[in-house]
């Protein structure tokens, strides 16, 4: 079975693709370096996954996106969203219930992105009772001697 959880992507861009899919662009692991600070990045986005099995019915899923203690920005699930997976809920039988997946997709663009110190962006789910962490993203300063060689 696999446990709820949520997947984070990092990037400079998330361009929304004719046939429905999308694309990011500029994709950072766990690190993202910057000249120095403060600094103003024209854009930062993050995709987002919230994937939960379909073991029981959500009443609400909380997305909140921090820089270290300050909230980036915080959205609810829209109540069609949580609808659906209540649908899907019920319309599954209870024994294949355990191998079903909900996948929901949130992208989230800060445009521009004023940073005035290092930090740890960190991406949590409140569903329901539970929280779900995202991996994080260190944003930080190029370190002195990759500067000195560039």
């Amino acid at each position: 079975m696999i446990h709820p959880h949520v997947q984070t992507i990092f990037c400079d861009d998330i361009r929304h693709e004719v046939n429905g899919k999308f694309s990011c662009i500029g994709i950072y692991s766990n690190s993202l370096f910057v000249e120095s600070f403060p600094i103003t990045l024209p854009k930062l986005c993050v995709a987002v996954s919230v994937v939960l099995p379909l073991i029981k019915p959500v009443e609400q899923i909380k997305l909140v996106v921090r820089l270290d203690d300050e909230v980036l920005t915080e959205e609810i699930t829209p109540e069609e969203i949580i609808e659906s997976i209540g649908q899907a809920y019920e319309s599954t039988p209870e024994e294949l219930r355990h191998k079903k997946l909900f996948i929901t997709r949130l992208m989230v663009e800060f445009s521009p992105l004023v940073l005035k110190a290092s930090g740890d962006m960190k991406v949590r789910a409140y569903v329901d009772d539970d929280v779900l962490h995202g991996v994080s993203l260190t944003i930080d300063q190029k370190p002195q001697e990759k500067l000195a060689q560039q």
